[in-house]
Parts: C-alpha cells; structure tokens; sequence
C-alpha cells in the first residue's frame, strides 16, 4: 500500500506517520459458487477452444456430464511480507522475501532510478511463493 524510504530510522518514521489509507468497507464475498456469476477472465486467460467439441462429442463413443466440486483451498504463507532496507554508501541493501530475486533486484532498481548493481537483495528463502512473492508488488 505504501512505500517509504529514507535516510535515518527518524525520517522513515516521521514518513510513515504521514501515510493515510482510505478504502472503501464491503462486505466480503465469500462463497464461490454465489459469486461465480460475477467471475472474468484475467487479460490473456480467455478459454481457448480448437477444433469443434460439439462434433467430437456427438461422436465419441462414451461421454460423462458431471460436475464435481472440491473445498475451497487458499494459500498462506508462513512468512510475513515485509521489506526492511537501508543505504550503505551508494548501494541499497533490502532484506526481503521474493520468489525470483534478479527480478527483484531489477524492478526495485528501475523503480528508485538507480544502477542495479547498486540494488542489493538479500532474501533468506526462494522459490515456491504461491502467488504471494512473485514479484515485489506483490510481496
């Protein structure tokens, strides 16, 4: 939601004390099949359909219509997502937990307009995120 960076822990404090958050209160929408009506594809996730299902199916000789429906499984990391970062000399050093670390590395380098030699990230564990570290917009 918001993103401080300073020189000293005084200024990052001061800064953060700055930080106001409105958002707009609703009620969760939790059971999926309630809300499957209102659900989209992602851009790029649209069903792709090849060839003519109808006709194969007409033809084939066994079919099974069913549906089958499973619990509700949602991911949770055991780790926090928090970023903590600082300046030695001309390098930014941040401790942080992300999937892919170059990326990382990059994308915070592009986003604070410096060398990304100059970025360096420390994360103590990689890989497996679960959507939840790809990249650091999302961690």
């Amino acid at each position: 939601m918001a993103f401080v960076l300073a020189e000293t822990l005084e200024q990052a404090q001061a800064a953060a004390a700055l930080v106001r958050i409105d958002y707009d209160a609703r009620p969760p929408e939790v059971d999926f099949r309630e809300a499957l009506s209102k659900a989209t594809d992602p851009h790029g996730e649209e069903d792709v359909h090849i060839g003519d299902v109808e006709a194969a199916l007409a033809s084939a000789p066994v079919t099974l219509d069913d549906t089958w429906f499973t619990p509700i499984q949602n991911h949770c990391q055991m780790e926090p997502c928090a970023t903590t970062a600082w300046w030695e000399g001309g390098t930014c050093v941040v401790h942080t937990s992300v999937q892919m670390v170059k990326p990382a590395q990059h994308g915070l380098a592009e986003t604070l307009k410096i060398g990304r030699d100059d970025v360096r990230l420390l994360t103590r564990y990689i890989g497996g995120g679960f959507g939840g570290r790809a990249r650091p917009t999302t961690s």
